[in-house]
């Protein structure tokens, strides 16, 4: 499969070093993305490539509510939509209460789900709708 282009990133859900995981924007549609993992490297590739998914309505409308929280609770770092819209992160309390209510451990398992298309380059989404 070959890679697509004209992906942006509306939000992260994992970041480490880069984007590793979160909801991107591709020909009007919001996919799920996730980074490759390299078992030769230990390591994501190298540059890192991306598989968009087709969440499960329901679960695209959970993951949105999450980012919502996490918005409103934590602060706007992982949004790459509306910049004029960041929000400075929220106090350690309020942080604590989001990691309570949606512990790390309850992330989202895609890797059964289909892969639509891959990307390695990918935009911004600054004038991309709300999340």
């Amino acid at each position: 499969m070959s890679d697509v282009d004209g992906v942006q990133l509306l939000w992260l859900s994992d970041y480490w070093d880069g984007p590793v995981a979160g909801l991107a924007l591709y020909r009007g549609e919001r996919l799920w993305f996730d980074a490759e993992w390299d078992d030769s490297l230990d390591d994501w590739t190298a540059p890192r490539r991306y598989r968009l998914r087709r969440l499960p309505v329901e679960e695209l409308a959970k993951q949105e509510a999450i980012h919502h929280d996490f918005e409103r609770m934590v602060g706007t770092n992982s949004c790459m939509h509306y910049l004029e819209r960041v929000v400075p992160p929220a106090d350690t309390t309020t942080r604590s209460a989001f990691y309570a209510i949606h512990p790390p451990s309850d992330r989202i398992d895609v890797h059964d789900l289909p892969v639509l298309a891959n990307f390695t380059t990918w935009t911004r989404s600054d004038a991309a709708p709300l999340c």
